[in-house]
């Protein structure tokens, strides 16, 4: 129970930072809760990381499946925190549920390869047997988030599809602090939620993608692992 009590403090401010943060903090942030929380939970907070976990044999199908649902949860609380916290946006609500954006390939695209690369270091310096011990994992976890946020932050930076979902709910919630009619708001932000969904969806099935091919670098790179 420790482990899955770890795990929801730390996507719940993993989530905290992600959406009304900026990417060095949120890279700083998850340096501290991977040192803080990790000896606990493993500090995957994001449900395609636990995937690329569950692919390279270190959690089984049901702790997959506790971690995740832990992790939604985690996401949705943070979600409605920080609505309450900073109000109701107009202009970004609807930037959020536009849909499918006009660069939806350059979008996709981002998200496999900011997942990908986010995986990759996470299997390498947390699962590996050459890089077993060592003490430098949470800071190469938390320069990768940055470095990918960097590169692809432009186009999109989820590669958490907990926090894909977040960010449509967070807009969704804070039409209940609108400064207008609140009910002419949250049922406008309704509407934008649902187109936001398939397009979430997309993102979603991306970045699990990605994940996989991690993976598939991982055991290219790191033939004696294979086994595990």
């Amino acid at each position: 129970m420790n482990r899955f009590t770890a795990e929801f403090l730390g996507t719940f401010f993993l989530t905290t930072f992600a959406l009304i943060g900026n990417p060095l903090g949120l890279a700083v942030g998850l340096t501290a809760l991977i040192w803080s929380l990790g000896p606990i939970s493993g500090a995957h907070f994001n449900p395609a990381i636990t995937f690329a976990l569950r692919i390279r044999g270190k959690v089984t199908t049901g702790e997959m499946l506790g971690y995740i649902g832990t992790q939604f949860v985690a996401v949705s609380s943070a979600a409605f925190m920080t609505a309450m916290l900073v109000g109701h946006n107009p202009e970004r609500a609807e930037a959020a549920g536009a849909g499918v954006p006009d660069a939806w390939l350059s979008a996709l695209t981002a998200e496999i390869l900011g997942t990908l690369f986010l995986a990759f270091v996470i299997l390498v310096v947390a699962t590996s047997r050459r890089a077993a011990g060592n003490t430098y994992a949470a800071p190469a976890i938390g320069a990768a988030l940055f470095g990918a946020l960097s590169a692809f932050g432009a186009t999109s930076g989820f590669f958490n599809p907990a926090i894909t979902w977040a960010s449509g709910l967070h807009d969704l919630v804070s039409s209940l602090r609108a400064d207008t009619d609140v009910a002419q708001a949250f049922f406008a932000e309704l509407i934008r939620f649902g187109k936001f969904l398939p397009w979430a969806c997309c993102l979603i099935v991306v970045q699990f993608i990605g994940a996989v091919c991690a993976n598939g670098f991982f055991w290219l790179i790191y033939p004696e692992d294979r086994a595990g």
